[in-house]
């Protein structure tokens, strides 16, 4: 008997399966039942196939689930940054129509007769302060004004930078000022309010009467300063003090005036 070797053996197995498989095909074939058993296996390898397509569904559904939800987290991303980006345009715009605004409104004033400089506020609550200095002609003690009202006065000057001395900040009464009814006294401050102190015990002062300067060196007269509020001094005492109210804010400008 002769044997053939390994690797001969598997290719006649593999010629052999190939011709049953074809034999036993013709003989179906020829006897009318071929159609007959691809339908019938057809039926048995549907539910296979149901199966197998379900089950790949089921695979896959988490993976198209998250790859969904990547992009809609990328697109909401994408969204938030260009909001951002919006309010920040805005927000620019706003500020940009606001100093246009004022502008216009000093550039407009007819009346107004006072050369004046104009300066952006350096916003800082301890030191208030402005974007000029000696080089624009800014002094110390030159009024800062801002929508008419007197604001403050410049302290410290450097060459291109100013600090103010609020109204509300000013220790030592040097600004005189009237009340629209004539009564006149100075003006001070205690850190968070506008005081209008030493005027006359007798005087009868009325809310909301204006009170501005009575002019001196340095702060010209009859700019506004604000309104008469409460009495903060007692009857005992031998002059009467007030509260000034101005509404105005000097951390809220988009620009304000020097006069030098």
């Amino acid at each position: 008997m002769t044997f053939l070797p390994w690797y001969r053996r598997d290719q006649y197995r593999e010629v052999i399966a190939v011709a049953v498989f074809t034999a036993v095909f013709l003989g179906l074939q020829w006897l009318g039942v071929a159609d007959t058993a691809i339908a019938v296996g057809e039926r048995l390898a549907r539910p296979v196939t149901e199966v197998g397509m379900k089950a790949a569904h089921e695979i896959l559904a988490p993976v198209h689930y998250l790859r969904q939800s990547y992009k809609a987290a990328r697109r909401v991303q994408q969204l938030e940054l260009e909001y951002s980006q919006a309010l920040a345009k805005i927000t620019q715009l706003e500020e940009l129509e606001r100093e246009n605004e004022v502008l216009r409104e000093i550039l407009s004033a007819q009346e107004k007769q006072l050369p004046s400089l104009i300066a952006t506020p350096i916003v800082s609550y301890g030191h208030p302060s402005l974007s000029l200095g000696t080089a624009e002609g800014v002094i110390s003690g030159a009024p800062v004004i801002a929508n008419g009202v007197l604001l403050g006065l410049v302290d410290t000057v450097s060459s291109h930078q100013s600090t103010v001395t609020l109204l509300s900040q000013l220790r030592q009464p040097t600004i005189l000022a009237k009340t629209e009814s004539g009564a006149t006294g100075l003006i001070t401050g205690d850190a968070r309010k506008i005081l209008l102190t030493e005027l006359p015990v007798d005087t009868e002062l009325k809310s909301g009467e204006r009170v501005m300067t009575v002019g001196q060196a340095q702060i010209p007269a009859n700019i506004f300063i604000g309104t008469v509020g409460q009495v903060v001094s007692n009857q005992a005492a031998a002059s009467q003090t007030v509260v000034v109210e101005q509404l105005v804010s000097f951390y809220e400008l988009a620009i304000v005036e020097v006069i030098p």
